[in-house]
């Protein structure tokens, strides 16, 4: 969970209660799966969610971690991480009790940390005071510092290569691209593979089909 006890959400902290309910009570960052036929179906089961309806015509306003607030209804044997050295986030840091530094190691109480979630790690923003104020707060900086400069050392120049995005010759996927894929049933049927450039394949239907919003055509 996101957040693991009343007094980590005071009644004026709307902000933080709404951010929860909107996101979503669970963190789709950290998950573990066994292999059985219960894991199966939740997959497939949120993958179709995820993929026909969280880009339907209901889709506004929803979020794919959202889902998970079901699962615990939906499906048997699912444990929930209780444990506060897990899945300490911008989200619920103060309340975990982070402390220490990578020389040292870092701790939430007695255990050691496990897992931190970096979710929007360029627009978190812990004040100095806060910093001076909380060793949650100071600690929890040093790791954002750390994971933005490792961030933006891979991201200099050329983005690092991503299998999924560009097609099996090389060329770039533009995000009107998947969302057309995603929206037309018959593209689905016609191209079950859309990365693959064989003819025929996705990428000659946009070469030779596809007019792109801004004029430009694929390829």
């Amino acid at each position: 969970p996101q957040v693991l006890t009343p007094e980590s959400m005071p009644d004026e902290d709307l902000a933080l209660q709404i951010d929860v309910l909107r996101h979503g009570v669970f963190s789709g960052g950290f998950m573990g799966l066994t292999p059985s036929a219960q894991a199966l179906k939740f997959v497939e089961w949120w993958r179709c969610r995820l993929l026909e309806i969280q880009y339907g015509p209901h889709a506004e306003n929803l979020f794919d971690t959202q889902w998970l607030d079901l699962v615990p209804s939906l499906f048997e044997d699912v444990r929930i991480e209780h444990r506060p050295n897990y899945n300490v986030s911008p989200l619920n840091y103060l309340e975990r009790s982070l402390s220490g530094n990578f020389d040292e190691g870092f701790s939430v109480g007695s255990e050691l940390l496990i897992h931190a979630d970096f979710r929007h790690p360029f627009s978190t923003k812990i004040s100095t005071t806060e910093q001076a104020q909380n060793r949650s707060s100071l600690a929890f900086q040093v790791l954002l510092n750390w994971y933005r400069s490792r961030t933006q050392e891979n991201t200099t120049g050329c983005l690092p290569h991503w299998a999924m995005n560009c097609f099996t010759d090389g060329t770039s996927i533009r995000e009107e691209y998947r969302s057309l894929y995603r929206t037309r049933k018959d593209l689905q049927q016609a191209f079950p593979d859309p990365f693959c450039t064989d003819d025929p394949s996705y990428l000659r239907w946009l070469q030779t089909e596809f007019q792109s919003v801004d004029g430009n055509i694929v390829g």
